[in-house]
């Protein structure tokens, strides 16, 4: 019997299901998600693979600033020197017999002062550069050494008159009177042997001989010096133009003190001795004399202020010497320039507000301590040029 239902059993209808779209969805993203996932951690592993990159240190400015500046362009050079005495001398006996009195060293000895006794017979020291080569009496002719005596006896207070070239009886009358103080029979005459003239106040240095020795005459009895103070450097032949005589220079004393000299000698260029120096001077050579063969000019620099080496002998000093080499210039380090060719240089400009240098010409002038002198267009008192760093 046939009916308007179909047999849910035929084939004809059943038909089928298709899977729920949701799964299938969920499915797909599973998927994908693992992937997403597998290649995230392939990703990670290989991040984690590779070195870490290191950032490079930075660069450090291979020039640095200065600016031009006006002036005077001076060179200055210094030179290690030796303060001494001004003058040396061996003070030997006048007569032979046995020393009776020595001064101590140190002492100094003034014009009236014993400088030695023999046979308790004095050596007086009176000012003069006339050394005693006769002795003094009624009738001598007249000459410059009587005028020096009485000028002594004079300033001792003796003799009234005016000194004078004559031997007269004011200056036999003051010899008595003086020889009598000083503890001499009272006489008209006056042996050379009892004065030692100097031209200076001297210094006792360093004894020869000592109390109780017999000696002859000639024989060395001390070494002296003079109580004035200089310096002695030498230069190389090149320095020479700094340091003419009547120059002013810097004198640097050890401890820091400092005090103004005027070159008073230059002597002839001479080969440095063989014999070892002491460490440089900032800025100068290696030692006083030079290097052995060195070809070099003695220089000798008296001191205005005396006090200033009160105290020190014989040390270490630095002489600054320096001189105008151009007045109202425009300078700059010499390492500023920057060679164009072989003949002409510019400078650059610091701080130009490009990649590209901005370089002005400039004509070169003098050099001397590290400065040049140029001028040119551009260039003014406070521009700032690079410095390239060398």
């Amino acid at each position: 019997m046939e009916s308007g239902l179909s047999d849910p059993l035929s084939p004809a209808a059943v038909t089928p299901t298709p899977p729920p779209r949701k799964r299938t969805a969920l499915t797909v993203t599973l998927i994908v998600t693992a992937l997403v996932l597998a290649a995230g951690g392939g990703v990670f592993a290989s991040n984690m693979m590779r070195p870490t990159p290191v950032a490079a240190p930075p660069v450090s400015p291979q020039t640095a600033q200065a600016k031009v500046t006006a002036g005077s362009l001076n060179a200055e050079t210094t030179v290690r020197g030796k303060l001494r005495f001004t003058k040396q001398i061996d003070l030997a006996a006048a007569r032979s017999g046995v020393i009776t009195e020595l001064p101590a060293p140190d002492t100094i000895l003034a014009p009236g002062a014993v400088a030695y006794r023999i046979d308790t017979l004095p050596a007086v020291v009176m000012a003069g550069t006339t050394p005693a080569w006769r002795d003094f009496a009624s009738g001598m002719t007249a000459g410059p050494d009587v005028k020096q005596l009485e000028e002594n006896l004079r300033s001792f207070g003796y003799l009234d008159a005016e000194p004078s070239e004559d031997f007269t009886w004011h200056t036999r009358w003051a010899l008595r009177t003086w020889q009598r103080d000083l503890g001499l029979p009272a006489s008209d005459t006056l042996s050379k042997d009892l004065v030692l003239f100097a031209d200076q106040p001297l210094r006792v240095s360093k004894l020869e001989r000592q109390l109780g020795d017999r000696v002859e005459a000639g024989a060395k009895l001390y070494r002296a010096s003079s109580t004035t103070t200089e310096v002695t450097a030498s230069l190389k032949p090149n320095d020479a133009e700094l340091a003419p005589v009547g120059a002013t220079v810097t004198v640097e004393l050890p401890g820091g003190g400092s005090t103004e000299g005027i070159v008073s000698n230059v002597g002839s260029a001479e080969e440095a001795a063989a014999e070892s120096g002491t460490a440089p001077a900032p800025g100068g050579d290696a030692t006083a004399e030079g290097r052995p063969g060195e070809l070099r000019i003695p220089i000798t620099v008296s001191l205005a202020d005396q006090t200033a080496t009160q105290g020190l002998s014989l040390v270490s000093v630095t002489v600054r010497l320096g001189s105008v080499v151009r007045e109202d210039v425009l300078t700059v380090p010499v390492d500023a320039l920057i060679p164009v060719d072989a003949e002409r240089f510019a400078v650059e400009v610091a701080g130009a507000g490009s990649t590209q240098q901005k370089l002005l010409p400039v004509t070169v002038g003098a050099f001397a301590s590290g400065l040049v002198e140029i001028s040119g267009e551009g260039i003014r008192e406070g521009l700032e040029v690079t410095v390239p760093k060398r």
